[in-house]
């Protein structure tokens, strides 16, 4: 049973005004309920796929926070904040699959890979200088049938002022159906230099 244990480290830097909280997202707390705002941002990650350029995004963000609700460009959920605790129901988008503009000779003749939407569930508590969060996600979008389980901490001594950085620490656990539908070989795309993935068990 193949399975995979990943390990992130992210900062994000903001010039916003508002709340402190913390899940898995860089955007939630960065405003005060009620208030909206806009903004862009740019990903850029090395790609997992030999030979295939560096994944980059460009994505406008609209954000909006009320007392039970939140709303952004790629996540939406439900909230419920209570003495220190914050739970959430959610779905987000998420960012992987295979590259579209240039195909890589390596993936050439396997079936894409698309980009999908997870629901999930979360909890996060405020510990120390910042606070430590665990969330639980599911596909919901027909593609891998896969989960993931996340926990992180974020850092938030340094969320003070206009310009405020939120480090973050982000250790993940995916099952063997979501790593085999994004980075897996199916029989039929196998080939003498790809060798194809056992089947996905869990």
């Amino acid at each position: 049973m193949l399975r995979n244990l990943c390990i992130s480290a992210a900062a994000a830097v903001c010039l916003a005004a508002g709340e402190v909280s913390a899940n898995g997202d860089p955007l939630t707390g960065l405003l005060a309920p009620g208030d909206a705002g806009v903004g862009m941002q740019f990903r850029f990650e090395p790609s997992p796929y030999i030979g295939a350029d560096t994944n980059t995004d460009f994505l406008p963000l609209a954000t909006y926070d009320s007392e039970y609700f939140y709303l952004q460009t790629y996540r939406a959920g439900l909230k419920l904040d209570r003495g220190g605790w914050r739970n959430e129901l959610f779905i987000r988008r998420r960012f992987e699959g295979f590259a579209s503009n240039k195909v890589p000779e390596s993936m050439t003749g396997m079936a894409k890979r698309s980009v999908g939407a997870d629901v999930g569930i979360g909890t996060e508590h405020d510990w120390g200088n910042g606070a430590a969060w665990v969330e639980l996600l599911t596909d919901a979008s027909d593609n891998s049938h896969g989960s993931e389980l996340r926990l992180g901490y974020r850092y938030e001594a340094f969320w003070n002022g206009r310009l405020r950085w939120r480090p973050y620490l982000t250790l993940s656990y995916r099952n063997a159906k979501l790593n085999n539908y994004y980075y897996g070989v199916q029989p039929d795309e196998a080939t003498p230099q790809r060798s194809g993935s056992p089947p996905a068990r869990g």
